[in-house]
């Protein structure tokens, strides 16, 4: 297997708008990846289009060298905190255990085996001891710790998160990151889309550049450079050189 996931010419189309206009990529194994540009760029719909989310107008996608359908067992998701009903009354621990379903029989009610695993995942996030708190009682970096618990109980081979970092503590991004490149060091493929163009150079691996067309896509270093960054924000940010070399976002 040479790529975890292809993207060829993918096009989608809301009432009649373009999303995403003829998008192609290949990511290998073993990726961190950040997905950044401007809001209303299709980050989000790029990875709800890859995972069969939304309909496509034109395209093809494949993951693990096959279709999503047959390998969506092994592809993860963590969706944005705000598309996430938290009033709804679920514990922390059972929150964790969904992410087992994908590999159980549609019979089968989760047991022993999954509860430590799902237990074991919180422990990896640092939840262990909030498993019997309602969802909705944590702080919003809490929140996003468990739903990666649950990702990573799903035991996947390509992860999806959708800005996992905007407004979260400091704590919880150091923990969130930290295992992020703990699972791209394993052989996962991450995807992340992101919206703080200061922490690029430092998070990811490769960068994918986006506003409706694909500007950008690669080694981080060749990705984030002024011009590529000017032209997926539409000159609205400004890029200099710090006397290290690292480019610093002024716009």
């Amino acid at each position: 297997m040479n790529s975890a996931v292809q993207v060829k010419n993918l096009s989608v189309s809301y009432y009649g708008h373009t999303a995403l206009e003829d998008i192609s990529f290949e990511a290998s194994p073993k990726q961190l990846i950040g997905i950044i540009g401007p809001n209303g760029a299709g980050k989000s719909t790029l990875i709800k289009a890859i995972m069969g989310m939304v309909s496509k107008n034109d395209g093809e996608v494949t993951a693990l060298g096959q279709s999503i359908s047959k390998v969506r067992k092994r592809i993860a998701y963590v969706p944005q905190r705000s598309m996430i009903d938290f009033d709804f009354p679920v514990l922390v621990e059972d929150v964790v255990v969904m992410g087992s379903y994908p590999h159980l029989k549609w019979w089968k009610r989760p047991g022993k085996k999954e509860r430590e695993i799902a237990l074991d995942c919180l422990r990896q996030v640092g939840m262990l001891e909030y498993r019997k708190r309602q969802i909705g009682e944590l702080s919003g970096g809490q929140q996003q710790r468990v739903f990666l618990a649950r990702a990573l109980a799903q035991d996947g081979d390509v992860f999806f998160l959708d800005e996992p970092f905007a407004g979260i503590d400091v704590s919880s991004e150091n923990i969130i990151i930290d295992l992020l490149r703990k699972l791209r060091d394993e052989g996962k493929t991450i995807f992340v889309v992101h919206h703080d163009l200061s922490k690029v150079e430092e998070y990811f691996d490769s960068l994918m550049l986006l506003n409706k067309k694909l500007i950008g896509y690669g080694d981080k270093a060749k990705v984030f450079q002024p011009d590529l960054v000017s032209e997926a924000y539409n000159g609205n940010i400004a890029m200099l050189s710090d006397e290290g070399g690292k480019m610093v976002v002024t716009g």
